[in-house]
């Protein structure tokens, strides 16, 4: 908004010629007062500043062929004249006759302002009517011409196929065309719409040249001089469909990639047809293509919505069709992230017969199809995969994306992507097969340096910064007002007298570089009490009669709630449950059927009445202790609009695109041990927060508000990171790091043996990263000597910022390791830096290992699942195991007991009825009865299902597994385990379900246990897929959700369905027949089912249905039916369909060639009419040229 407000900015837009405008101070005024009016629900906005909107977009609409602006000043009026007609749009009422060409105005100048994001918010806020080919003209065109600004093909398409059709009708009664009638203009116009469409679909420039031909004649078309919104649309459309073409992935994908990358940008969903600023800037700068396999490292820092994720779709497309042979590995910080990227990803995979997913959670070996060709893992997930096997990763993969990269500063889990990161950087000059990096994030401060750190010497960087983003966003910080103090007295001669005041809320709203602008809330939102404390002699907070800190702000969240979805962030789980029940308190509850729906499956699954509470009223929290499939159903809860707020952790804001309007910032941190403050929320997970409000083309503007003290400078410079605070440095040069290292040293100095003892988790990570180091090394032919080890750690962004003293300090340490890795013997240490697991925790495992051993005895057999589960967790050990974990959770009965007052559980009883598929309400009723808080028994059996069952367990299960194993020469105990207790299901078939894809037990179990009463030799996947899809909702109670993952589990991607189609040939698919066809043929349709979800696709003769999509087949054809393009489709019976793609190019009625030739308009003298002076009576453009024709003095060119 600081941008978008700004005075030389709106000086450049303005221009010289000023006479009866507003100053750039004025115009700065009135923008912002239209901004404060909106956040207040006022209905009014300056007839002056709509009239500057309408000159300034003429200004920038004038023919760069005319010279007669700087193209620099034209694109900025387009941008002011788009804010001023959205500001505008949010308050006209939705029956104006003017409001579609208002709507049209602001797409066209939100797109030539280099603010194409914009143009398809600004459309989907808006009701485009459908029209007809009879539609009045000027509305036709204008309703066809905002469809195209916001390339919205899947609606487009057809219209103008029915167009066609209707207006073919007509000129057959007419014996004339319409083309001879007023609706000339209309018709050359969607003609020429069609052309411009086919041309950004599937970069046929020929198109290009029919569509300039069709707007041209549409201008110069003498039936229809009158019909001034139809030449006015052709001649905005005339210059905008040269820049899309500019723009589009035809223009910018090398054409040595081939057309697999264009097409699957444009064929896939949703179709990107062009691209945005930043985007083309990074594609087209340089000597060569960042998209060619000759670029090896890759620094994109993008802000937040600025199309990140897409040029990593693009990267991802790029390369796998410029190797076949090759893989890619693309890294996100969470499970969700990763989700998200794997179903952006697989429509437009799709298209070219190619697999996405999932590599499986830390310690699992996820099932490889033979096309999966992109596989999503976490950092920890790579750093297994290169540590268990990296000379394979080398022939597997040949580029990793790394998204969050910032996270290198992550206390926590800094080190180890660090450590990852270093690796493969180093392989540069160690191994051939080095992949190709490319590291994405929104919140680097020091570009340069970590540019400079990745920079692979031998092949070209590349690198770029952007600070462009789509929406504008509005910024302010929310306080509280004390007013109306009171004395209240001592309630008795020992109690302490007090004060009372009101709070009024105060949210400061920044709009420009000025004073921000204070609204007060009209209704008190609390109270303050301050009690005296006698020791101090001064007042102080009273917290037990004050209003809770939380509160505070609820009423600020529901103000922003009737504007759209708002998204809250806060500290800690308890926190976000808590806030989630004060938001949800004053709401009525919802109606919808989505939000029932969620309410009941929570019921279901969880047994949390709290939250079942606050979904039915559109209110959820959200953080890492709920269960993988409740988060997944609360997202696509969100995303679907059946909730209006959600209350979060940290987790939701690093990477995740949920569609909200608003994002509040409820605190930033916490008072842990010892009274000490905890940050929860840094610069890099603010600046990531704030990109959160107003998603790319969701939004043309989103909401950030900071719950503060205080609303100065300082707290506003937070929202963009000011100064260093978004900087990323390598945690091996932190203070507490470099104070552990010197403990260590001390240690080591006294004589003792710290490599393999006990150190700080920071030391313990650095020895097992050198003998990580020294095992690959020697894999990968080279020798595990110090010299050979250093060369890595020289990679490493530590080294880069680590003073001499300090590197030979580390290079100690590595020395000291080294050699307690070459004095072990060769079994111990391959197993020990193999692992990942601290040295120290290595060590513990090799004795249990030896237990078991010793327990399995001379006979060796072979142990089934539950056996070998029974074994490990025998003779007390899996209390040992737990107690591995740097803090073992324990179970208290209330929430402020303390850790060392927990309760008994029997925690191997709780562990085989997890794996034996109980619900987590059967878990807490059966083991944790003596909580009698309800929603705080699940809260704790969530977090330690999680960290337990779902992480630490199966990893050390696993290593205790293959040790075991490979010590009796022999496989004796079940690999399996660690995946049963993982996915907490006790069958093969729900194993493989689960490992495929779907996310709930209960599902996994439900659909298993139906498959395994069918017995006999049927397969899994077969069998499903035999079913129609629609059952699986009723036999297997699946919500839509679940749907979706089933459909991603049943789609055979070998058959190539969507990609022959395509390809125009005819593929015969079988489908669920419920009809017998007649025997005449007739024309088919596909289209979706009202009432289902996910929406099923149809086989309909007229309104008859036929029958229904396979679920195998689905996604492949949501995928054809998205494009928008007829089909021609044919069923004999039997229910067999056969689907062909009409070749576009045999129909001369739709794509005829117009012939530019004798006769034609002379392009060089059609101009949109343009003003000169400033005129008082100035409305829109449509206006401004029906003055041109009836003839003017020289005020208008």
């Amino acid at each position: 908004m600081e941008r978008a407000l700004n005075v030389e900015l709106l000086t450049e837009a303005l221009g010289p010629e000023r006479a009866r405008l507003p100053s750039p101070e004025d115009l700065a005024q009135l923008l912002a007062e239209a901004e404060i009016a909106l956040v207040t629900e006022s209905d009014e906005i300056s007839e002056d500043l709509l009239a500057t909107g309408w000159y300034l977009h003429a200004i920038g609409s004038a023919s760069a062929r005319l010279e007669l602006y700087p193209l620099d000043r034209q694109r900025r009026a387009h941008q002011v004249a788009a804010h001023v007609f959205d500001l505008s749009l949010n308050r006209e009422d939705s029956e104006s006759p003017d409001r579609l060409a208002m709507v049209f105005a602001a797409q066209l100048s939100y797109l030539r302002g280099g603010l194409a994001p914009n143009a398809i918010a600004v459309y989907r806020q808006s009701e485009v009517p459908d029209v007809e080919v009879l539609s009045p003209p000027g509305e036709r065109s204008l309703a066809l011409g905002c469809m195209l600004l916001a390339l919205d093909r899947r609606r487009l398409f057809p219209v103008l196929q029915q167009m066609q059709g209707a207006a073919d009708a007509i000129s057959q009664d007419l014996v004339s065309p319409l083309r001879d009638s007023h609706y000339a203009a209309a018709e050359y116009v969607r003609t020429g719409i069609w052309h411009l469409l086919v041309h950004l679909t599937y970069g046929q420039a020929e198109r290009l040249e029919s569509a300039r031909g069709a707007f041209l004649r549409a201008l110069d078309a003498a039936a229809s001089q009158g019909d001034l919104d139809s030449r006015w649309v052709a001649a905005h459309l005339l210059d905008v469909g040269d820049e899309l073409s500019s723009a589009s992935v035809w223009s910018i994908v090398p054409p040595e990639l081939g057309q697999a990358p264009a097409r699957a940008m444009t064929l896939g969903d949703p179709p990107v047809l062009s691209l945005w600023p930043p985007q083309v800037e990074l594609l087209t700068t340089g000597s060569s293509s960042p998209l060619l396999p000759s670029t090896k490292r890759l620094v994109v820092s993008f802000p937040t919505s600025a199309g990140k994720t897409l040029l990593a779709q693009l990267f991802v497309l790029a390369h796998l069709a410029s190797n076949p042979e090759s893989k890619v590995c693309f890294v996100t910080p969470t499970h969700s992230l990763g989700r998200e990227v794997l179903q952006s990803l697989r429509q437009r995979l799709n298209t070219m017969s190619i697999r996405a997913e999932d590599d499986g959670p830390l310690g699992l070996t996820a099932p490889t199809h033979p096309n999966a060709r992109l596989r999503t893992m976490t950092p920890e997930k790579l750093a297994s995969r290169l540590r268990i096997d990296p000379d394979g990763f080398l022939d597997e993969f040949g580029l990793v994306i790394v998204d969050e990269a910032h996270l290198i500063s992550d206390g926590d889990r800094g080190w180890s992507l660090e450590a990852t990161l270093t690796f493969l950087h180093a392989l540069e000059q160690i191994d051939a097969r080095a992949p190709r990096l490319i590291l994405l994030s929104a919140a680097l401060g020091n570009r340069a340096h970590i540019q400079q750190w990745i920079d692979p010497g031998s092949a070209p960087l590349e690198s770029v910064h952007s600070d462009w983003r789509g929406p504008r966003r509005l910024h302010s910080v929310y306080t509280t007002g004390a007013t109306d103090w009171e004395d209240v007295p001592a309630a008795s001669k020992r109690g302490l007298p007090r004060q009372r005041a009101t709070l009024h809320g105060q949210l400061h709203v920044r709009t420009g570089n000025g004073t921000p602008t204070v609204l007060t809330f009209a209704e008190p939102v609390g109270s303050l009490v301050l009690k005296l404390d006698r020791k101090a002699n001064k007042f102080v907070r009273d917290g037990a009669n004050s209003t809770r800190l939380r509160d505070l702000a609820v009423p600020l969240i529901h103000h922003l709630g009737k504007f759209g979805p708002v998204l809250t962030i806060t500290s800690t789980k308890a926190e976000a449950r808590r806030l989630g029940g004060s938001i949800a308190e004053a709401i009525e509850p919802a109606v919808g059927a989505g939000t029932m729906a969620l309410a009941d499956l929570i019921q279901t699954r969880t047994g949390d009445a709290e939250l079942v509470a606050m979904v039915r009223k559109g209110v959820a929290f959200h953080h890492a202790s709920l269960p993988d499939d409740i988060l997944a159903e609360i997202e696509t809860a969100m995303r679907a609009g059946d909730l209006q707020h959600i209350a979060a952790t940290t987790g939701l804001i690093e990477g995740v695109n949920l569609p909200v309007h608003s994002v509040v910032i409820a605190n930033t941190g916490y008072y842990g041990d010892g009274g000490k403050w905890v940050t929860s929320v840094d610069a890099a997970d603010l600046v990531n927060a704030v990109g959160r409000a107003g998603r790319a083309t969701k939004e043309t503007e989103g909401w950030v508000v900071l719950v503060d003290n205080v609303a100065n400078d300082a707290t506003f410079d937070r929202f963009t990171g000011a100064g260093d605070a978004l900087d990323v440095h390598s945690t091996l040069g932190r203070d507490e790091v470099l104070s552990a290292l010197a403990e260590f040293e001390l240690r080591l100095a006294e004589g003792e043996d710290v490599v393999l003892e006990a150190t700080s988790p920071s030391i313990e990570e650095f020895l097992t990263y050198v003998w990580f180091l020294a095992d690959a090394l020697a894999r990968l032919g080279r020798a595990a000597t110090i010299g050979e080890i250093t060369t890595v750690l020289d990679a490493s962004l530590a080294w880069s910022e680590c003073d001499a003293p300090t590197r030979q300090r580390w290079v100690a340490v590595t020395e000291q390791a080294l050699d307690a890795y070459n004095n072990a013997d060769g079994l111990t240490r391959a197993q020990w830096a193999r692992s990942g697991l601290r040295i120290p925790v290595a060590r513990a495992l090799d004795e249990m290992v030896g237990e078991l051993v010793a327990d399995i005895g001379t006979a060796g057999d072979a142990r089934d699942a539950s056996e070998t589960l029974e074994l490990l967790v025998g003779s007390g050990r899996l209390e040992r195991i737990i107690a591995l974990d740097r803090r073992p959770p324990v179970f208290r009965a209330r929430y402020n007991s303390s850790r060392l007052h927990a309760l008994p559980v029997d925690q191997a009883q709780l562990l085989q009825d997890w794996v034996a598929g109980r619900s987590l309400e059967d878990l807490a009723t059966g083991h944790l009865i003596a909580v009698t808080d309800e929603n705080f028994r699940y809260e704790q059996l969530s977090e330690y299902t999680s960290r337990m069952f779902e992480h630490h367990l199966p990893w050390v299960f696993g290593t205790l597994i293959a040790w075991t194993n490979e010590r009796l020469s022999n496989e004796v105990l079940s690999p399996q385990v660690p995946a049963y207790v993982r996915y907490g299901i006790d069958s093969a078939a729900g194993l493989q379900l689960m490992a495929d894809g779907v996310r709930s037990r209960r599902l996994a179990s439900t659909v298993a246990d139906r498959f395994h009463v069918l017995g006999g030799e049927q397969e899994l996947l077969p069998w499903l897929r035999s079913l129609n899809w629609v059952e699986w909702g009723s036999r297997f109670d699946a919500t839509p959700s679940e749907i979706a993952d089933l459909l991603n589990v049943a789609h055979t991607a070998d058959t190539r369905v969507a990609a022959r189609i395509l390809d125009r040939e005819k593929v015969s698919i079988e489908y669920h027949q419920v009809e017998t066809p007649d025997e005449e043929q007739t024309v088919l349709r596909l289209r979706h089912i009202d009432g289902t979800s996910p929406a099923q696709i149809g086989v309909w003769d007229g309104d008859t249905l036929l029958g229904h999509i396979r679920g195998e087949n689905q996604n492949d054809i949501e995928l054809v039916l998205g494009i928008g393009l007829p089909l021609d489709i044919e069923t004999s019976g039997g229910g067999v369909l056969t689907i062909e793609l009409v070749n576009i190019e045999d129909d001369s009625q739709t794509n005829e060639q117009l012939d530019l030739g004798v006769g034609a308009p002379d392009s060089s003298r059609l101009v949109v009419e343009v003003p000169t002076q400033n005129d008082a009576a100035a409305g829109n453009e449509s206006n401004a040229a029906e003055r041109a024709d009836e003839g003017t003095d020289d005020d208008w060119i």
